[in-house]
């Protein structure tokens, strides 16, 4: 009994007055989010029952083969909340890069700076732009939109990159079909490619929660593309593994503003092809046109 993505526990346990109930989840992800009044929160419906029977000494079983992420993705949730425990379904193989230039796992160092909204949600332009750019390049390379999610741990943030993409213009109708979430949102998800973006860059707030740092860390299959301020992050524990992770692969640390002149050079050239085919198609036209014309004259 395995799951596709990350590991999952279960355990069997006589209750309800039924003679077995088997629970399927992974206390170490987010639980569902509880829609409702302050009575619920505080009665403690946040809980899963999952949690309450863990804490009541019941031994979950960890069903611990991993089969979702490149071996060198899920390393970072094996170090860093599975004590080494996670075995690899998959081998760097089978997840395969999906385009020569592109790094399986990187860290995009990006020199932003994080504003908060009313909602006391917070954005980054920098971010959000450099996000756009990785996204048009990835497009322009070849790979579907869909293949494409993009996770932001602020909900200002995701607006702020779905008004980017919806508003740019590309002349390709792939970039619609770009997943653009919250990590709440995304659980359960999964991509080939992934691009999180971190947003803080004063302190690193709630983004450091294990059990969200988890889920976003584990959506990709073949890349894990992390978008976030270096200087920021690095002084925190969790990120701070993180990041040293993506130094220890090849091409695993950049800096935005080095990195982006080769994704500068990839959209002109993208862009100058399309002007081509366009002006091929004109010239197409327009002697079929004329031929038309002449075949008219002729009669």
């Amino acid at each position: 009994m395995q799951r596709q993505g990350a590991p999952t526990s279960f355990y069997v346990w006589g209750g309800f007055e039924c003679e077995k109930l088997i629970l399927v989840g992974d206390p170490k992800q987010l639980p569902p989010t509880i829609q409702g009044s302050d009575a619920a929160h505080e009665n403690g419906l946040e809980q899963t029952l999952f949690d309450r029977l863990c804490l009541m000494g019941h031994k979950p079983i960890l069903l611990r083969t991993q089969y979702r992420c490149h071996p060198a993705i899920s390393a970072i949730a094996n170090d860093l909340f599975y004590k080494g425990t996670l075995m690899n379904g998959v081998t760097e193989i089978e997840r395969s890069p999906l385009l020569e230039w592109l790094p399986t796992l990187c860290f995009y160092n990006v020199k932003g700076l994080e504003q908060i909204e009313r909602d006391n949600s917070f954005h980054n332009v920098a971010e959000a732009t450099f996000t756009l750019k990785l996204i048009q390049s990835l497009i322009a390379s070849g790979i579907a939109g869909s293949m494409i999610g993009v996770i932001t741990l602020y909900k200002s943030q995701m607006y702020k990159l779905c008004h980017l993409l919806s508003a740019v213009d590309f002349g390709h109708p792939d970039i619609k079909t770009v997943q653009v979430s919250t990590v709440d949102a995304f659980q359960g998800a999964e991509k080939e490619i992934i691009i999180l973006s971190c947003v803080r860059t004063r302190q690193v707030g709630f983004i450091d929660s294990e059990k969200r740092m988890n889920v976003a860390l584990t959506r990709g299959k073949r890349h894990l593309l992390i978008v976030g301020n270096l200087a920021c992050l690095r002084k925190n524990r969790l990120w701070g593994r993180v990041i040293q992770h993506c130094e220890g692969r090849k091409d695993g640390l950049q800096h935005a503003d080095q990195y982006e002149p080769q994704l500068n050079h990839l959209l002109k050239d993208y862009f100058e092809k399309q002007a081509e085919e366009k002006q091929k198609k004109k010239s197409e036209k327009e002697k079929s046109k004329d031929k038309s014309h002449s075949q008219k004259d002729m009669m």
